[in-house]
């Protein structure tokens, strides 16, 4: 919009600083101040723009946005009330790593007054959670300044994983935000994309590196102490992989540290289809003053984009010197590992869920410990997982100190949920002893499991159209849905067989969404005669982006197009006949026996009609009544 800028000093104005000058010679005007053009500007109900060369300010209209005290739900004012951060750069990440993605969200316009700010972020096939971060609350107008934008800028952390299969490409990840007006209770709802961009497997062999597991030499770390950490890296694909670093983060003099050795391993090359087996010697601080450390562990090497990352856990005991404070302190049980057969389940079908708890205590042993599972409701479900043969509770008498146990139950994902991320939420609540004192704990744990839906994607029967001739396109069709939930990606269509040539053979749709259906048309022609046999290929990546194949055959018979020649209409001479043939006397006898039957049938017809007019006479000569 173009502002209409007006000057400070008006003709008046410039006409009596003119005259003071001439009035009082050898007095220069002074150009005001950038504060005293403000304030002249306020009083005239504008607003300071700039000051021109000579020192004069200039005014521009204020613009005022009229915001509604109730504007009608799911109706913006202008649009979209927030956006992604201009110039926001779009966030990678590696087929098998975990990472957290930001998404800065600001306003889009100027003069907005919301509360309630709720982001629900939608991943797509490919990604998942592993934890339970994909709604949260935020306000834009609180946040404090980031240094790496301008203004105020809300960031949505995600935890995001890709499946170790995941195809290379830049993914849409919708984010589903949803206010309310200040005073108003109608909460209204808009959309904002973001983007992912995924190095897949398919883009490049190193891509596949794999963090396997890592490990410490001992159970019971104590502060003070050194200890060695293993780390297991494997190359699955089959090209070797060159210059690869191997790299530990996060540490520092009062927590973790090398012990005499760099931070960083180099590896010249990792070999097709092999692990290699790194180990760093480490300390742990005398200092420590929290039990659980997190250590970050990062990877990389030629070909690959961004660095594959991985978070490794390590559980101290701070009690190295039996001091009272440490002696003193309160169990706590945090979820080591868990596993669920798999990137993600299936709808409908029963999983096995194992988790490892550890007792973080160096010295304090839990005792009658009660576990609940529970699955963490949202917007449309009760929850997506039950138990299926047991309870969904269990007890352990004890856990010692620094102590691990595992437990494992069986579950049914709900069959029509949404293919995403839920969460489970696992209960905590036991006993221990302080001081000879019986003391009473509980602490709450959460899990995500990434559910999808099964494949759905069905082929009907192929039709063929009419005989198949040698040389002449026939048509055959054969129709396909995708029942599932779960959109089925990239499919392509092909054509082949035997004694046959298709125009176009193969065919790319693309992705197919949950529930749309279309068939596929094409025309083949019969080389010779004979057999024709056939099949068609549907070829396409499931949910887990698995590749699938169906197939449908096809047979027929093709025949020759070989017709009698056509007579025509030409008509013989005519030659004169030695005697009556046998056709032509077999024609007199019927023409004669019918014109015999025509006219005794006219006769008799006479006849009858006569006969009815006699007696309908005979009628008449009857003497009426009265006579």
């Amino acid at each position: 919009m173009r502002k209409n800028k007006i000057l400070l000093k008006s003709a008046a104005a410039m006409l009596s600083l003119m005259m003071m000058g001439s009035m009082m010679p050898g007095m220069n005007v002074k150009a005001m101040t950038e504060d005293e053009a403000r304030e002249y500007c306020n009083k005239k109900g504008m607003e300071f723009d700039s000051l021109d060369a000579a020192g004069n300010a200039v005014c521009i209209k204020k613009e005022t946005v009229e915001v509604p005290s109730n504007p009608e739900p799911d109706t913006p004012i202008y649009g979209n009330i927030f956006k992604l951060y201009p110039g926001y750069d779009t966030p990678t990440i590696n087929a098998g790593e975990s990472k957290v993605i930001e998404f800065p969200i600001v306003y889009a316009t100027k003069k907005t007054a919301t509360s309630y700010e709720q982001a629900q972020i939608t991943l797509p096939d490919g990604l998942y959670f592993y934890e339970a971060n994909d709604i949260q609350s935020f306000d834009v107008k609180t946040q404090k300044d980031d240094k790496r934008f301008e203004g105020k800028v809300a960031i949505l952390k995600a935890s995001i994983s890709a499946s170790s299969d995941a195809k290379s490409g830049t993914v849409t990840v919708p984010i589903k935000i949803t206010y309310k007006y200040s005073g108003n209770s109608n909460p209204i709802t808009e959309t904002v994309n973001a983007y992912i961009k995924i190095n897949g497997t398919d883009s490049n062999p190193a891509n596949r590196l794999k963090i396997t597991n890592y490990s410490f030499d001992r159970q019971n770390i104590k502060a003070g102490e050194a200890f060695n950490l293993t780390v297991e890296l494997n190359n699955p694909s089959n090209g070797a992989v060159k210059n690869v670093n191997v790299n530990i983060g996060n540490l520092t003099t009062e927590t973790i540290m090398m012990n005499n050795a760099i931070d960083t391993m180099y590896l010249p090359e990792l070999p097709a289809n092999s692990t290699k087996t790194l180990t760093f010697p480490m300390i742990a601080s005398k200092n420590i003053d929290k039990n659980s450390q997190m250590l970050e562990l990062s990877v990389t090497a030629d070909g690959i984009d961004s660095p594959l990352t991985s978070k490794i856990f390590a559980f101290i005991s701070k009690s190295a010197d039996g001091s009272e404070a440490a002696l003193n302190g309160k169990p706590k049980i945090v979820i080591d590992s868990y596993d669920y057969g798999g990137t993600a389940v299936t709808g409908g079908q029963p999983f096995d869920l194992s988790m490892v708890f550890r007792n973080t205590s160096s010295n304090i042993t839990i005792e009658n410990l009660k576990m609940t599972i529970q699955s963490v409701a949202d917007e449309k479900t009760g929850g997506a997982f039950t138990p299926t043969s047991s309870s969904n509770s269990f007890f352990v008498k004890s856990i010692a100190p620094n102590g691990s146990i595992g437990q494992s139950i069986n579950l049914m994902p709900k069959a029509d949920a949404d293919p995403k991320s839920y969460g489970l939420e696992i209960r905590f609540e036991f006993e221990y002893v302080i001081k000879g004192e019986l003391q009473e704990g509980s602490s709450t744990e959460q899990i995500s499991i990434p559910l999808k839906q099964s494949d759905r994607f069905e082929v009907g029967e192929v039709d063929m159209w009419g005989p198949i001739y040698v040389g002449m396109e026939s048509q055959i069709n054969v129709s396909y849905v995708n029942k599932g939930k779960s959109t089925i990606n990239n499919l392509e269509i092909s054509v082949e067989g035997e004694n046959m040539t298709a125009m176009e053979s193969r065919s790319y749709v693309g992705n197919v969404e949950s529930g749309n259906s279309d068939y596929y048309s094409v025309n083949i022609t019969a080389n010779q005669e004979g057999p024709v046999k056939g099949k068609i290929k549907f070829s396409y990546e499931d949910a887990n982006g698995q590749t699938v194949v169906v197939e449908k055959e096809f047979s027929s018979d093709a025949i020759s197009m070989n017709f009698e020649p056509d007579p025509g209409m030409d008509i013989p001479e005519p030659t004169q006949p030695e005697g009556m043939p046998m056709w032509g006397k077999i024609l007199i006898g019927v023409v004669v026996v019918g014109g015999i039957a025509a006219v005794a049938y006219v006769v008799i017809k006479k006849k009858k009609a006569k006969s009815k007019l006699q007696e309908a006479e005979s009628y008449d000569d009857f003497p009426e009544d009265g006579e």
